[in-house]
């Protein structure tokens, strides 16, 4: 894979809704540190009054990290602190701030990409997977990432346009279920495939497995939709490592059904948890405590 310390873009902000423009200029003006400051405070609001949130933070590092009762309090604060400065640097790209990024285990990246055999990568909400495609791209290989988001159209169509400078191209799962016919040929020519997999949506068909201690489910679909061709298979999540700075973490899946890919995944995002558990960012009640 590709990677660079910045993103090129143009600057510009047409069909933008004002707040999102003048967040952008201010982003251009001003210190990402200021910017920080402001997200820190308006973090501070929200952790006091939404109980859910909080409530499903402080289970993950009480009762699924073991850690103590006022070390957890503290943490589920620093945790959407975290998520806030996270959503800030997806803005601060639109506004030419530059990243360094470090991948691992890039050379089994990069071997993979370099097959005639696609490459399907798993991730999920963990970290800023999202920023980082701004910064990576595949490796002579065109790349489509599934997402499923309820923004405003305006916001999605500004994300499309900065995957699409870098070769990604973003896929929307939308009613009329085209983006089905999109995932085949992706993985019929061999390309890269971004799926997210770690929320149900609705009625959707679940698998049971282990994580962090506990069981929970996970969405079916993109472990069948990873296994539908032969294909390289892995785990990668983006997680913000220094105020400027991401590394990739990336782990080879070798599951052959897909509730040893999932048990597989699950385990991959157990690790990742444990090394940055301040960037888990499902706020609801993920095990169902």
């Amino acid at each position: 894979m590709n990677k660079r310390a910045s993103q090129e873009w143009s600057g510009r902000t047409d069909g933008m809704p004002w707040m999102l423009k003048s967040l952008i200029w201010l982003l251009k003006h001003l210190p990402l540190e200021i910017m920080y400051g402001f997200v820190d405070v308006l973090v501070l609001f929200y952790w006091l009054f939404s109980r859910e949130a909080r409530k499903s933070q402080y289970r993950l590092f009480r009762l699924r990290l073991g850690w103590e009762r006022k070390e957890s309090i503290r943490a589920s604060y620093k945790n959407m602190r975290q998520f806030g400065r996270a959503i800030m640097d997806r803005f601060a790209v639109y506004a030419g701030k530059q990243f360094t990024i470090n991948i691992e285990n890039e050379e089994w990246v990069n071997k993979s990409c370099q097959t005639g055999l696609p490459l399907v990568i798993l991730t999920g909400h963990t970290g800023n997977f999202e920023l980082a495609g701004y910064f990576v791209s595949p490796h002579g290989k065109k790349m489509q990432v599934l997402l499923y988001s309820g923004e405003k159209e305006v916001v999605l169509h500004n994300r499309a346009k900065f995957f699409a400078e870098n070769g990604i191209n973003i896929l929307f799962a939308l009613s009329d279920m085209n983006y089905l016919f999109e995932i085949n040929n992706t993985l019929n020519n061999g390309q890269v495939l971004g799926l997210f997999a770690d929320r149900v949506f609705g009625s959707a068909k679940t698998l049971t497995v282990p994580l962090l201690g506990k069981e929970t489910q996970l969405p079916q679909g993109p472990f069948k939709v990873a296994l539908l061709h032969e294909a390289h298979r892995c785990a990668m999540f983006a997680m913000k490592t220094g105020r400027y700075e991401y590394t990739i973490v990336t782990t080879p899946l070798q599951g052959k059904t897909p509730q040893a890919l999932a048990e597989e995944y699950a385990q991959a995002v157990g690790d990742v948890v444990k090394r940055y558990p301040h960037q888990w960012y499902n706020y609801f009640n993920f095990w169902k405590d």
